[in-house]
């Protein structure tokens, strides 16, 4: 048994029949929730032999038709020094590309950029593409409102139950959810509730950067 319990699993998986509450959400807590729906989302990475954009492009984009898809590539390469781009597939891309296999993926994709770059678009030589919304532990990338859902429905999908259970993550802030700043703004401000009292963030964030330097500083002295 616990006195408290902070529950932060996305959206998709509080509405999926694999995740049990009993007893079930109360009102307004569980209308909240049912207005609320995942966003299908997926991001696609490519890693490259040779860089065949041009220097200080940080962002491609296309217009058009043919932007239906994949319209967008972000550069990644000042992260580790190895060419690679990122884009999306959003919404009707995700879905449609959903049952495709990685090889179908990135063949829609270099056709793409070979339409603006021609053959100077190699082959790559690593791939990454999420797959969130088959994520057993997501079920979608993050949370969107529906037809009939208001601002409010974030913040009621916050509000403790019982005094006990406490719900968090980015669907249950309401000025900038979706982002990784809901999330932790939300957890810090379960945190508050079941300690029952103000926490300045800033200590929170303090505490973190600290912890994070001294495992740092233990892992490149070997102790």
């Amino acid at each position: 048994t616990a006195d408290n319990v902070v529950i932060t699993v996305p959206v998709g998986v509080l509405q999926s029949e694999d995740f049990i509450i009993e007893p079930p959400l109360p009102e307004p807590v569980a209308g909240a929730l049912s207005r609320l729906t995942m966003n299908a989302f997926e991001k696609v990475f490519l890693r490259f032999p040779t860089k065949f954009w041009d220097d200080g492009v940080d962002v491609i984009r296309q217009q058009g038709p043919e932007s239906r898809w994949w319209h967008s590539w972000y550069d990644l390469t000042f992260l580790h020094g190895t060419p690679t781009l990122l884009t999306f597939a959003a919404g009707p891309a995700a879905v449609g590309t959903r049952d495709w296999s990685e090889d179908e993926i990135v063949d829609s994709v270099l056709a793409q950029l070979r339409r603006l770059y021609g053959d100077r678009v190699d082959k790559p030589t690593h791939v990454h593409i999420t797959d969130w919304q088959d994520d057993p532990f997501a079920y979608g990338s993050y949370a969107y409102m529906t037809l009939g859902s208001t601002t409010d429905d974030h913040d009621t999908l916050a509000t403790p139950i019982g005094g006990v259970l406490h719900l968090a993550g980015e669907a249950t802030w309401t000025d900038d959810p979706a982002t990784v700043t809901a999330a932790m703004c939300s957890g810090h401000r379960a945190a508050q509730n079941v300690l029952g009292r103000e926490i300045p963030i800033e200590e929170v964030w303090t505490d973190v950067q600290c912890a994070v330097t001294d495992r740092s500083l233990a892992a490149s002295s070997g102790s």
